[in-house]
């Protein structure tokens, strides 16, 4: 008898033992299989900060690589890129005097993908173009002094987003001067979501590389196309529960200048890039391979959070493109005028480029 107690109380100790073991590892097992494949259309996470406030983020396509994330609210109200010449790093401003005055619609070497790629802290982001966007050489809302938009993400974050190479289009100034990735044509310009894209994979273009990105025409009509899954016009952006226009990535090609931007009735815009009235609604790819769940359902009010914990260590820095070959940067300004005339000639630029933003009187001149 006092062997069958014996046994009975070893089997029950045992079975003590591995009950709570098994609830813990079945927990590790569901955070594990959430964290990676089940992220789809329309789902909201919650990764980083700005302005000491969480960043949501929701995913509205999944392609090639991945699920794009992309920005719930416009985050803030920015210049694309400075207006100046004195362009003495990747001289994208220098291809063309007018970028001087309005700015450089170049994604490479921009003000807006510098803050965006940067962890660096307050007035220490490094300015590709060499041409900080401080105040007098922006319409408004100077951000040479703010810290990088990835300050305000832990390293196990920055970790969970994608390191991609994208085709991003360019415009005059830079396939005149070679760099492409291969012949093209211009992209057409067409207001309608529906059509902005047409022609986009014949359009001339360079890759860049990127961790943060603004969407381009191609992957906002995707936006588009999926706001049945999305619940409404979520190609459409608010601040602050007002409708805000917010900037694409994409330059109007047969303009040297001039960049594209979403208006707040989804129609596809343009305007100068130095102006600091338009939003700013990041976007960047997941990283699947390593993202992992640990809390939330993936809803509007209870975001997946999460890092990539266990991803290997990554040395990205994002880098222009180098001075233009062949170009002269200090010349004269008989050489200054031959310069301009002969671009005016090769590029049909004896005209304006058009379309001004209410509010915005001075871009009346251009």
């Amino acid at each position: 008898m006092k062997k069958q107690l014996t046994a009975l109380v070893l089997c029950i100790c045992m079975v003590l033992s591995v009950l709570p073991f098994s609830s813990t590892q079945a927990a590790a097992e569901e955070t594990s299989s959430v964290g990676t494949s089940n992220i789809s259309i329309g789902d909201y996470i919650r990764l980083g900060n700005y302005n000491g406030q969480p960043i949501l983020w929701r995913c509205v396509d999944v392609d090639e690589m991945g699920p794009p994330m992309l920005s719930d609210q416009v985050l803030a109200t920015m210049a694309y890129d400075a207006k100046t010449s004195e362009n003495s790093a990747t001289r994208s401003h220098s291809r063309n005097l007018k970028r001087g005055t309005y700015g450089s619609n170049q994604w490479r070497d921009s003000n807006m993908r510098s803050w965006l790629n940067s962890k660096a802290e307050a007035g220490k982001v490094e300015w590709l173009c060499g041409n900080p966007p401080k105040s007098g050489f922006v319409g408004e809302n100077p951000y040479d002094q703010a810290a990088g938009f990835l300050n305000g993400f832990k390293e196990d974050e920055i970790a969970a987003i994608k390191t991609v190479t994208q085709r991003s289009i360019v415009s005059h100034p830079e396939y005149n001067a070679g760099m492409i990735e291969g012949q093209g044509a211009d992209l057409p310009y067409d207001t309608n979501i529906e059509a902005a894209a047409n022609g986009f994979d014949q359009a001339y273009y360079e890759n860049v590389t990127d961790k943060v990105f603004l969407m381009d025409v191609k992957q906002i009509n995707k936006v588009y196309q999926n706001n049945s899954q999305l619940g409404g016009s979520y190609h459409i952006a608010y601040k602050g529960g007002v409708r805000w226009p917010y900037w694409l990535r994409t330059p109007v090609t047969d303009c040297n200048h001039d960049m594209r931007y979403v208006e707040t009735d989804g129609r596809i815009d343009r305007n100068a890039p130095y102006l600091g009235f338009y939003g700013v609604r990041p976007a960047f790819y997941l990283d699947t391979q390593y993202y992992q769940v640990t809390g939330g359902d993936g809803t509007a009010d209870s975001p997946y959070r999460g890092a990539a914990v266990n991803k290997p260590e990554e040395n990205f820095t994002v880098s222009g493109d180098g001075p233009t070959p062949g170009q002269e940067w200090d010349v004269s300004l008989d050489k200054s005028i031959q310069l301009y005339w002969t671009e005016l000639f090769q590029e049909q630029e004896i005209r304006i480029c058009h379309d001004t933003y209410p509010g915005h009187p001075e871009d009346a001149q251009r």
